[in-house]
């Protein structure tokens, strides 16, 4: 009858959906907020809210259903899709064609033989208008889905995208730290566009204040080649620290790296932890430019038209295993970003050629710094 009334009585149309989508948000605001989008009578009624505010007014209120398919798919395949259902049947009732292709293009990303929503939140963020925070939150289920089925480099591509899109998330950094395995050793390498000892040692120290913060101690096996500083060298994990605990160390000290990078304050994190990044990038304030790792952390300073650049970030597996192989990559900071995407993503070929002499480190004199 509804339906009937969209074209033979509009203002009615309109006053029916209007009081049935308030009357189904107050029957679900009695419910509270238990366990809300798992509670079938939470859902129910925030479903038929939904239709009715989408048949009362698709244009307007199609980006906040979309917002919401999110918080659906991160309760599992089953409510993805009857929010898809739940779409599509408004778009045709409300003869919305854009609502209607949105249903069916989800329903198609989780259809009745998915049991994860990978596909359904890749729609939803190649297209969707998605609100800052529904962009974060899609990222970081995703994240966990594909880390969930053994995609540990895709995993950290979106825990990372969501971690720069909002440094302060403590999800993605809890389900990051989980992705990341616990090596016995890691490497402390550091190339510095510096001949200047004293500036140099600050560094090095700074850089192995980090290693210590994680639990690992050295350096060890160091080697040290001079022109510019180009030291490489271990550190080794001390005692016997649960995964967990260095996870959680790497994921501190690597929040700790992004905010100070991107200037943002870093007093949440824990003073030493925040002191130790501070004394590492006061310590690059005479070198113009350096890469410095920390297992799978790397630090870019460089300078651009604009001043001094610097980039703190964490490495996928495939880039960490590309720096095994090519660990000259670290000695031109401007492009090693751009470098180490493109023998991360070659890594199986054997003709990889980016101008580096990668005999060279087995060649060249050494000296103890």
């Amino acid at each position: 009858m509804i339906r009937i009334q969209r074209t033979q009585s509009p203002k009615r149309w309109r006053e029916s959906h209007s009081r049935l989508a308030a009357a189904h948000e107050a029957w679900r605001n009695s419910l509270g907020a238990n366990n809300e989008w798992l509670n079938a009578e939470w859902f129910y009624h925030r479903s038929e809210e939904s239709y009715h505010r989408l048949c009362l007014a698709a244009d307007e209120t199609l980006p906040e259903s979309l917002i919401l398919a999110v918080a659906a798919a991160k309760s599992g395949a089953s409510a993805a899709r009857r929010w898809a259902e739940m779409l599509r049947d408004a778009g045709r009732d409300a003869d919305h064609l854009e609502v209607v292709r949105w249903g069916e293009r989800l329903l198609a990303a989780v259809d009745d033989q998915s049991q994860e929503c990978s596909e359904y939140l890749t729609e939803l963020l190649t297209d969707a208008p998605l609100s800052s925070l529904a962009r974060v939150e899609a990222l970081v289920e995703r994240g966990r889905l594909y880390y969930a089925t053994d995609r540990e480099a895709a995993a950290l591509m979106d825990l990372t995208e969501a971690i720069r899109t909002d440094p302060t998330i403590s999800k993605a950094w809890e389900s990051k730290s989980e992705a990341i395995d616990t090596p016995i050793s890691i490497s402390v390498d550091a190339y510095l566009d510096t001949d200047d000892d004293a500036v140099g040692q600050k560094v090095l120290a700074a850089l192995d204040e980090l290693a210590d913060l994680l639990g690992y101690e050295g350096p060890i096996d160091e080697q040290t080649f001079r022109g510019s500083i180009w030291r490489r060298a271990l550190a080794t994990l001390r005692g016997r620290p649960s995964s967990s605990e260095v996870r959680d160390r790497l994921a501190r000290v690597e929040r700790a790296l992004v905010l100070s990078s991107l200037e943002m304050k870093i007093a949440d994190v824990d003073s030493k932890t925040a002191s130790a990044v501070e004394q590492l990038i006061v310590s690059l304030t005479n070198v113009p430019e350096a890469c410095l790792r920390v297992g799978s952390l790397l630090v870019i300073k460089y300078q651009d038209v604009s001043g001094p650049i610097i980039v703190a970030r964490s490495l996928s597996v495939m880039e960490v295993r590309a720096l095994e192989r090519y660990p000259e990559i670290q000695t031109d900071p401007k492009r090693a970003l751009q470098s180490l995407a493109v023998v991360a993503d070659n890594i199986l070929a054997d003709n990889i050629d980016l101008g580096f002499d990668v005999t060279a480190r087995d060649t060249r004199s050494s000296e103890e710094s």
